[in-house]
């Protein structure tokens, strides 16, 4: 195998690891999303609560308390640097929306260069396979 034989295989498990590690990242972004879907869910099903509904709150990991609800119409929206917001139903459920548009976006550029990583991988291993049939 010559010189640069051997650069193009060693770019094409280059590109390997890259791919490898953006389906990662969409995997990640689309666990993301499934959370941020369930949380719209959750402040429909809270907003539209009329009676008095007992539910367990979080403190922390594996720690909860029971808290009574009713008729949410307002919610306190962690917007970063530890800032908190109040938000009515509908700004909060935007909030959340923008984000997983957000996350739509990402994912479509990460699938992007995972098909344009292909290709160019394709057309290597394509390369390599004519240097490696002219030797034979």
């Amino acid at each position: 195998m010559n010189e640069e034989t051997q650069k193009k295989y060693m770019e094409m498990q280059t590109i390997q690891q890259e791919v490898m590690q953006l389906h990662k990242q969409v995997e990640t972004l689309q666990q993301q999303k499934a959370e941020l879907v369930s949380t719209i869910s959750s402040i429909d099903e809270l907003s539209n609560t009329k009676e008095e509904k007992e539910l367990l709150t979080p403190v922390s990991q594996g720690i909860f308390i029971k808290s009574k609800i009713k008729g949410v119409k307002e919610l306190l929206v962690n917007v970063g640097s530890g800032v908190v917001v109040k938000k009515d139903v509908n700004g909060a459920k935007a909030l959340v929306e923008q984000q997983i548009h957000e996350i739509d976006t990402l994912s479509e550029e990460f699938i992007e260069r995972i098909n344009a990583s292909l290709r160019k991988a394709s057309t290597l291993e394509a390369d390599v396979q004519k240097v490696m049939e002219k030797n034979v």
